[in-house]
């Protein structure tokens, strides 16, 4: 049986038994590293406050598309910018490009 493409595993082992700090530090990574935040809920009006700031940022999300260089591989890094001031963006740091 052979292996499918993809990326490769992490260079540190994955279990599922991993304590509360690690599953903590593994959660917050993901959420880095595919352009996304943690909110952290520790009671009931964090609940609600987290909720808000999802339902919030679900109203006012945008997304963009393009069409990368065939010739590139490996990592390219992603830059979003905006004009507008105040404005939060959030996005991936860049991607894997695959011949």
């Amino acid at each position: 049986m052979s292996a499918l493409p993809g990326p490769e595993p992490p260079s540190r082992g994955f279990s599922l038994f991993v304590s509360a700090d690690e599953g903590y530090q593994l959660v917050r990574e993901i959420s880095e590293a595919s352009g996304g935040r943690l909110l952290e809920v520790n009671d009931d009006d964090d609940l609600a406050g987290a909720c808000g700031e999802v339902l919030a940022e679900l109203r006012t999300r945008y997304v963009l598309s393009f069409t990368p260089n065939p010739e590139i591989e490996g990592f390219v890094p992603i830059d979003v910018r905006v004009k507008r001031r105040g404005v939060d963006v959030r996005a991936r740091p860049g991607y894997v490009a695959r011949p």
